[in-house]
């Protein structure tokens, strides 16, 4: 989840248990919370967890994918022994370089998840420095804090609407 900006969402930054995900580089203005973050397969997901354990123990894939072999071990070369990594864990999740702003941050992420989560340099409680918060232009003046450390400005311009050619949104009639 990179480059987004999320205004009043519930929940707007979701990771269900997974592993290796990453949160970075987004705008949370007044969302509560604005992380959800659990450990679904060591709690009350854990039987289906037991189940694609057992598969890859027994046929060597995941939900039909041969994950140790190219080219998946080549794009995702950390699932090649995830069996032998307390594969039900959500490990390598990493929180950083957010902004958030009102509403709340972290209250909503699992005790289990919370030690295996590497969050860093994250702007929290202090003044982001919007253009114009009132008007919500959540862009953030050359001045932000948030610039410091390593927040990457968001192209504005290219988020939106787009027009689409004229043979796009003509109708058929016939």
């Amino acid at each position: 989840i990179f480059g987004n900006i999320f205004h009043e969402v519930t929940m707007a930054a979701f990771i269900g248990g997974g592993r290796d995900c990453s949160i970075e580089n987004n705008i949370f203005v007044d969302c509560d919370p604005a992380l959800h973050i659990d450990a679904r397969a060591l709690n009350w997901a854990g039987y289906h967890a037991d189940e694609w354990i057992v598969e890859a123990k027994e046929k060597g894939t995941l939900s039909g994918i041969a994950y140790n072999k190219p080219p998946y071990s080549e794009r995702y070369p950390q699932l090649v022994n995830i069996l032998n990594d307390d594969p039900k864990s959500p490990k390598g999740n990493i929180v950083a370089r957010n902004v958030c702003w009102g509403g709340k941050w972290d209250t909503d992420i699992a005790k289990e998840a919370r030690p295996l989560l590497e969050m860093k340099d994250n702007l929290v409680e202090e003044d982001p420095h919007f253009v114009d918060l009132e008007k919500r232009n959540f862009r953030l003046k050359p001045d932000s804090p948030a610039y410091k450390l390593g927040f990457k400005e968001i192209p504005f311009d290219k988020i939106g609407l787009e027009s689409k050619p004229a043979f796009l949104t003509t109708s058929f009639q016939g």
